[in-house]
């Protein structure tokens, strides 16, 4: 009994003498290329160490570096944040004269913002797909419109507007998704659009403008009245 006793007295100094760990926090989200201002909270520490970084590759870098004390903050900056994804760092301190440290995880984003969630890529994954098909009907009625010389302004703003639909959704990809793989397909879609949905139109209405109202004109001429009466033979 005194040897289980004195076991466990044992075991309980040891744990106290360990550092003492405390549950993960979250930083937030931040955006890739942007500093970052690692910090911690302790009233009651006189130091705080900013100990190692995990990266989203799972490599752990040890800094053992001291922070930066602004009353009860302690603040380190941080400036490699060209991979994205989720990283992990500690922070070690004397709270109530104890060893403590604390886990501490951000997320690095392309564009800043929590990732979205599967419906919101889906819906416009779906929009995208949707855009393509629309570009590649108007594509084949401009080209149609312009060998019957009939492209009128209503078509061309009709084309003009599914382009700047693309334009929108480039635009809402870089502020929801900030996917790189999308973004690329975007930007090249943008500029196959450009040529189907802006160039084609703009010259399929110019040549409708021209030779087809030069046709109009020579089917509504009328011959010239007749000066004489038939001649008698």
């Amino acid at each position: 009994m005194k040897n289980k006793l004195v076991l466990m007295v044992g075991m309980i100094l040891v744990m106290m003498a360990l550092p003492t760990i405390i549950a993960v926090d979250t930083l937030g989200t931040f955006k890739q290329g942007d500093n970052i201002s690692l910090y911690q909270y302790c009233d009651s520490c006189t130091y705080v160490n900013f100990t190692s970084l995990k990266y989203p590759n799972g490599t752990i870098l040890i800094y053992d570096e001291s922070m930066t004390k602004t009353g009860t903050n302690y603040n380190y900056t941080w400036i490699d944040t060209a991979t994205t994804g989720s990283y992990f760092y500690t922070v070690c301190g004397d709270k109530d004269t104890i060893l403590s440290c604390e886990d501490i995880t951000f997320e690095i984003t392309s564009n800043g913002k929590p990732e979205p969630s599967g419906i919101v890529i889906v819906l416009f994954i779906l929009f995208f797909l949707a855009l393509i098909g629309v570009t590649c009907y108007l594509a084949l009625y401009s080209i149609g419109h312009l060998m019957s010389l009939d492209f009128d302004i209503k078509d061309l703003a009709i084309d003009w507007g599914v382009f700047f639909m693309i334009v929108a959704l480039y635009f809402l990809e870089e502020y929801y998704l900030g996917n790189f793989g999308i973004r690329n397909y975007l930007l090249w879609f943008l500029s196959i659009g450009g040529i189907l949905l802006i160039f084609i139109p703009i010259i399929a209405f110019i040549i409708s403008m021209i030779i087809g109202s030069l046709n109009k004109r020579k089917m509504n001429i009328q011959p010239p009245p007749r000066l004489w009466g038939r001649r008698r033979i």
